[in-house]
């Protein structure tokens, strides 16, 4: 089982838009990340030179997967290009097992030894469960705001990034967690509410630091936290 901690760097240097400002705020994340005590080994993965040739300063072993800084239009497709990263994981290292990290998720402790098999107790797909205000998941008729969080995915099937690329494709957004939400909603035979959620897909090693469904005791108490989203 070839598995790994996975991140990735694309975009440019561009005031004129917010989504395309974010850039800027990712250098000091990078940092935050590589700097952490408890950061585990992870594989970078890079879309454009300019964005390659900084990052290598840092993290030597990154990896140049485009020359072009987004293969997906920035501001409209923005985490599009993050799905393209995961699926050039698994498809040109051969990855079985993955976790998808923002650069903003933090590991908070040293994780235990037997954390990959924790995880291996539960779905093949494991995120935290975010709530929006706002209309996420329109096929549904409740919890519309429900989505998967994309800070931290966990990935144990090959096959998900493309049925989750698949989805994407029939209703192309901004983020990608419309997308994850529409793919576990369907392999849970529909929406059944937060609480199935929680038994089959919420992380029991990461959570947020807000918009979580759940409330703050039932996540200290129940989950053994090892990255915590700083969203």
């Amino acid at each position: 089982m070839k598995r790994a901690f996975i991140r990735g760097l694309w975009g440019v240097y561009d005031d004129s838009n917010w989504i395309k400002k974010m850039r800027y705020r990712m250098d000091g994340e990078i940092m935050s990340a590589v700097q952490n005590q408890f950061t585990e080994k992870f594989t970078t993965y890079v879309m454009g030179e300019d964005n390659y040739n900084l990052i290598k300063k840092i993290i030597p072993d990154a990896v140049l997967i485009s020359k072009e800084p987004f293969v997906f239009d920035l501001v409209k497709f923005l985490h599009r290009n993050k799905m393209e990263i995961i699926k050039y994981a698994i498809d040109q290292d051969g990855l079985d097992e993955v976790i998808w990290l923002d650069w903003d998720c933090i590991p908070t402790k040293k994780l235990p030894p037997d954390f990959w098999d924790y995880l291996g107790k539960k779905e093949v797909f494991q995120a935290n469960l975010q709530r929006y205000r706002r209309n996420m998941c329109p096929w549904r008729s409740k919890d519309q705001g429900c989505v998967p969080n994309g800070g931290y995915l966990y990935l144990r099937d090959k096959e998900l990034i493309y049925k989750a690329i698949k989805v994407w494709d029939t209703m192309p957004q901004q983020n990608d967690e419309r997308a994850w939400a529409k793919l576990t909603d369907d392999m849970m035979g529909g929406w059944e509410g937060i609480d199935k959620y929680w038994r089959i897909f919420e992380s029991d090693c990461s959570m947020l630091r807000r918009m979580s469904p759940y409330s703050v005791s039932m996540v200290s108490q129940r989950k053994n936290v090892c990255f915590f989203h700083r969203l």
